[in-house]
């Protein structure tokens, strides 16, 4: 068993559902019922469900690691870059944005900086 793994997995679940349930309500639904382009509409619909897909994948793999205590330096190595990478998107949509509070306002890096840190780190 590997600690550190089998708690980055949980909170990658913990991740995973506040974009599903949390973003799903507050920032999907009100996407889904706004007026504009349907194709750019249901591109955007179809990207939120790859994201989903892709933190639920994520932490599924590091709950495996985790618990199994198999771990694959390459694999972790891939999940940490995708976090810092997704945190990154959203500071700078952040500060190119026009949003007062644009780094409260997106808070998402926030959640995704300390999952890329953590596994660097294991």
């Amino acid at each position: 068993m590997n600690l550190l793994l089998l708690a980055c997995g949980l909170y990658a679940g913990f991740v995973a559902c506040v974009h599903i349930f949390l973003g799903g309500k507050t920032i999907l639904a009100p996407t889904l019922g706004a007026r504009f382009d349907g194709v750019a509409k249901q591109t955007m619909h179809a990207c939120w469900h790859v994201v989903s897909v892709n933190l639920v994948l994520f932490s599924a793999v590091l709950l495996w690691m985790g618990v199994s205590g198999t771990v694959n330096r390459g694999l972790t190595a891939i999940i940490a870059a995708h976090m810092l990478l997704y945190s990154g998107v959203f500071v700078a949509v952040a500060l190119k944005s026009s949003l007062k509070r644009a780094l409260l306002e997106l808070p998402q890096w926030g959640l995704l900086a300390p999952l890329g840190l953590a596994l660097l780190w294991s």
